[in-house]
Formats: structure tokens, sequence, C-alpha cells
């Protein structure tokens, strides 16, 4: 939320792109930046390219008018109603199956928990 924030207050004192093809741009600038310190190994510096691919994506949420920290939140909860969901149909612990079944346990979760969801107006198919 202080990323939002903050955000707000640069944008309102001018520091804004014209458009979101600008917001974009940086989007992808700032992702090369992280990948480029990656690659690099320094921790301090992929850390810091991080925080600014980070801010970017809040930036995105502000200009898509969308809550970035209740879009989190969500997509927090989806990953743990998800896992409670494979760890009850799983006969021993996760993190001994290969990644290829987790996949597979994944996309059964995920099928079956989007049937049990109601349908909202607003939601697509594939949220």
């Amino acid at each position: 939320m202080a990323g939002l924030k903050l955000s707000e207050k640069a944008a309102s004192a001018g520091f804004e792109w014209p458009d979101m093809d600008g917001v974009w741009a940086k989007f992808y600038e700032e992702l090369g930046e992280f990948q480029e310190a990656l690659l690099q190994g320094n921790p301090v510096e992929q850390e810091a390219e991080l925080g600014d691919l980070l801010f970017t994506l809040v930036n995105i949420a502000r200009w898509c008018q969308i809550d970035p920290a209740s879009a989190l939140h969500q997509t927090n909860l989806k990953l743990i109603e998800r896992i409670r969901a494979i760890e009850t149909q799983v006969e021993k612990p996760l993190a001994e199956y290969s990644i290829e079944e987790l996949e597979t346990f994944w996309q059964i979760a995920k099928r079956q928990l989007s049937r049990l969801k109601p349908s909202s107006p607003a939601a697509s198919p594939e949220s």
C-alpha cells in the first residue's frame, strides 16, 4: 500500500507517463534490468531491481484502477486454497512428488475449485 501511495503522490507531482504504453515500456525495462541483475549474481543489485519491478507493477495497477494489495491478497488466498485441496487428495508430503506430478495436481485442484465458486457477472471463465 505504501508503494501505491507513493506512486499516487509522484503522479500528482507530475512524475507520470503520458499513457499506458509508457508504463508498459517501463515495466519491460525494469524486467530486463532485474533479469540482468540475476545473471550478475549481486544480491544487493537483485533486491534493488526487484523493488523497481514491483513498484512498476504497482503503477500498472494504479493505471488500471486495481488495488494491488487486494489483488495480491486474493492470489495468496487462491494459492492456500489450491494447496489445501491438493493435500487432501494425495497420500504423501507434497515435497515427495515431482514437479510434473505437482503441476497435474495443481491443474486438477484449479478446475475443481473453479466449479465450486459462484460465478459473478464481472468474472471471466479464466479467473
